[in-house]
Order: C-alpha cells, then structure tokens, then sequence
C-alpha cells in the first residue's frame, strides 16, 4: 500500500551551535583557529501523521542524499517506510501481518533499494523486507525463540545482507544472507542487554557494539570478525553504562561509538586510538540521554542526536575545534524517541524521529552557519558550495545591512590565505574561490576557513 503525502512547506527553527572547519580525512582535525558562536539552521517536517505513528526509526540516504526510513505504525501495527520524491514524502506499508515493523533498522543498497530488518511482534520472529523492481518481498530470518529484540542491520560491499539480533534471554546472534540463503552465528556472550550497532568495512570485516552484563555492572562492548575469527574488548564498564550505543567507522575503519551512561547523567563517545579507547563526555543532564544515533560526515566529525526526556527535546551535538556543542533541535511535546541520524556527502544532517507522541518528523540541516550577537553585522550568514571543494566554490553571504562586506579564506593555523572581497555594498549575494592564493598558486589540500569582517564562519574542504 502506497500514500503520498500533501507537500507542507518545512519550518525553519534556528538554535545555537559551535562550529569550525574541516579536512577530507579520516579523523577530525584540530587546529590554532576556532569558530565564532553560530547558529544551524534545521528545517523539521511532518513525514507521517496518520495514526499513531513514527516509532522504532532509522533511516538512510540513496546516491542523492534523499532520505529514506523505516518505522512502525502503532495503529494497526504494521511496518512502515517513507521515502522522499521531489520534495513530496511517499509512504508505503510493506508488512502488515499481526503486530509487526518494531526495531527496524534499513540499509540501501547500490541500486538504492531498502533493506529493512524489523521484529514481528506477534510471531516473536527476527524478519526481513526488501523491496526490488517496485515489489517488496517478506521473510521470517528466525522464529526460533524471542528473536528481534533488538537488531542492527549493514549491507557489505557485495550487497549481502548482515543482520545482528537478540533472543531471550539474551543471546547474541548474527545472520548473513548470501546468494539467497541465510547462515546464522551464536555471538559468544551470554549476557547481552539490548542496545547494538554493526557495521562491515570495506575489507569485509564486520564491526558490532552492544551492552552486556557483568554481575552487578554493565559493559559497554566491541566485537570485530576478521578473517572468520571475533575478537572482543571492554570499553568501558559501570552502572547503568553502555545503552543505546551507536557504532560507525571512519575511513579507516577506526571505531567511533555514542552511548549513554545513564548513573551519570551523561551522552558519552568513545573512539579507538592505537590499542586504547578515548572516551568524552559529550554531554550531562538529569537522567542522561536517550535513542542515541551517531554518524560522521566526510571529514570524519562525529555528529550525535539524542532524547533529553527531561526537556522532552530532540537534540543535536557535533565535535569540532576539539570541543562538543550542543543545540536542540526540535521540542515542543514529546519529541525526539526513536530519533537517526546520517550525514550526506554536502555535509547535511538528516533526522529522523518520532514527535507528539504520534507522528514522524524529520529534521534537515541547511549547511549554513550563522553569527550568534551583534559583533559581527557585516556578515550574518556566510557558505560555501559545493563543499568539499575539487576545482572552484562558490561563496553565498547574507548580511543585515548593506555594506560592503571583505570576505578572506585563512589556513588552519589562522594565516591569511586569500582575499576574495571587498563584495558590495549589498545585503546578499555571491562571490569565487577559485583555490588560488593571493600569490597565483592553487592551495594544497585540508582545511581552510572564510571570515567576513572578524569572525570565522564557515568551512571549506579542499580535496584533490
């Protein structure tokens, strides 16, 4: 069954957030120069409203960073997916057999087709839905004993389907799907608590994270399968610790996971440095953090959306400058459970998420940064498209008042790279770098940063 949704215009809501600039690498870099205080620009939608809807999210992007999601429809109970078609939001319900479509986690494919893994509640069944040539095609992956009870979902560079699940009374397991049949592994831990994440690598080495139980503590987990042979390590361990982790790999391959630690109140992230784990406290508010989704963009900054049930928020925090920021992104209700994340290859984020208690939403960040406070009139908002940066950008400004505005492109240590203003007087409009310096000679690649007047605003990634 297929609806199409009537076109609503997004609504913009603008919060605060610390940001700096970036390079085309694997990891975030730091740098002498830091951002100003600025604002993103995040525009929330209604997706699905019909019903009681929009739990259990996840979604992912095709090759023109539309966004595509699975959720679950509490009327009626049914698995739901949404799909974006020129502006205009496709729903679709692709199994509706008993109380079905909870957990889902999606992946696309090569051809840009879904991939869902779901719970059937009714069944107590782990199952599978793809859709092809327009058609969705149903299975039950295992039926054995309480299965689904929590699932992660990754697709390998063949296109074979990996699926991480849990049983009762909490048995790890794991099931691939090649050349159209499914073997199955029994993770060896015993004690798994929800919470999971995987992801298989280039190599074909797959990447799982989960929470386990040890005696009166928890354990926050990762497990890695290389050349047919799992390797476990404790990240960290505590009460309460370890829920709802998130687990993504950077370009090579190094481990980054968000999760909450709940005794303490706080969103935590952790990356793997040589043999050691960096742990950071994102952020700390009473009870901590909910629905945790983490995700890098191209320069491998991480990028975290969570649930604040305190303030009945959704909330957005983004690492850069080697500082954390947070800002809210919706509230209003109850908005932001079940909320995921990804960042398209522009360097926007996209969110979805449940709100009100009965609808799906979704957020999506602009790319614009915009100056917090008066010191700064003469360039109120300043990007760069597109970004990251092959041969020319070009620059867009909007500022409060007309006047002349002088636009300059630094390097990460604050040295004056390039002039491209004085532009104006005028209030908005454009401006080119051609990535030449001031002297003829064309920049090496990394991180670079625009200034209008005293203030760094945006970023520019310069790649070969």
């Amino acid at each position: 069954m297929m609806n199409i949704a009537p076109f609503r215009p997004p609504s913009p809501i603008t919060f605060p957030v610390l940001l700096s600039l970036t390079c085309f690498s694997s990891l975030a870099a730091t740098g002498a120069v830091h951002a100003a205080a600025a604002s993103t620009l995040f525009t929330t939608e209604s997706v699905d409203a019909v019903g009681s809807v929009g739990g259990y999210t996840s979604i992912a992007l095709d090759a023109g960073n539309s966004a595509h999601i699975s959720y679950h429809a509490y009327s009626g109970g049914d698995l739901r997916y949404a799909r974006q078609v020129g502006g205009v939001w496709i729903t679709e319900t692709p199994d509706t057999t008993g109380l079905t479509g909870r957990n889902t986690a999606i992946a696309l494919d090569a051809s840009g087709d879904p991939h869902i893994a779901y719970r059937d509640e009714t069944n107590s069944a782990l199952k599978y839905a793809r859709k092809s040539s327009g058609v969705w095609a149903v299975e039950t992956v295992d039926n054995t004993a309480e299965m689904g009870r929590s699932i992660a979902l990754a697709l390998d560079a063949a296109g074979q389907v990996h699926i991480l699940y849990l049983d009762y009374p909490g048995n790890l397991k794991y099931a691939v799907k090649s050349g159209g049949v499914w073997s199955f592994e029994a993770i060896p831990d015993s004690s798994v608590l929800f919470d999971m994440s995987v992801v298989v690598d280039a190599s074909g080495d797959v990447h799982i994270s989960y929470r386990s139980s040890a005696g009166e503590e928890m354990e926050l987990k990762y497990g890695r399968k290389t050349a047919g042979v799992w390797t476990f390590e404790t990240i960290e361990s505590g009460v309460f610790l370890g829920q709802a982790c998130s687990l993504v790999l950077d370009g090579g391959s190094t481990p980054h996971i968000a999760y909450r630690d709940h005794t303490n109140g706080q969103l935590k992230y952790a990356v793997r440095t040589g043999e050691a784990w960096m742990i950071d406290t994102v952020h700390t508010e009473a009870l901590g953090p909910k629905f945790v989704s983490l995700n890098l963009d191209q320069a491998g900054i991480p990028h975290i959306s969570f649930y604040v049930s305190v303030v009945t928020a959704l909330q957005y925090a983004v690492k850069t400058g080697g500082a954390w920021s947070v800002q809210t992104v919706d509230t209003g209700g109850a908005v932001g459970e079940f909320n995921s994340l990804v960042v398209d290859t522009e360097g926007n984020v996209h969110i979805s998420y449940k709100a009100d208690g009965a609808s799906l939403k979704y957020a999506l960040s602009s790319g614009a940064v915009t100056t917090v406070g008066s010191g700064n009139r003469a360039a109120a908002m300043l990007r760069v498209s597109p970004n990251p940066i092959r041969h020319e950008a070009r620059i867009f400004f909007d500022a409060p008042v007309s006047r002349a505005l002088e636009v300059t492109i630094h390097d990460i240590a604050g040295r004056l790279v390039r002039t491209v203003g004085p532009v104006g007087p005028v209030s908005s409009g454009t401006t080119t770098w051609d990535l030449r310096d001031d002297r003829g000679h064309r920049v090496t690649v990394g991180i670079y940063f625009l200034r209008a007047g005293k203030v760094f605003q945006a970023r520019a990634v310069v790649v070969r």
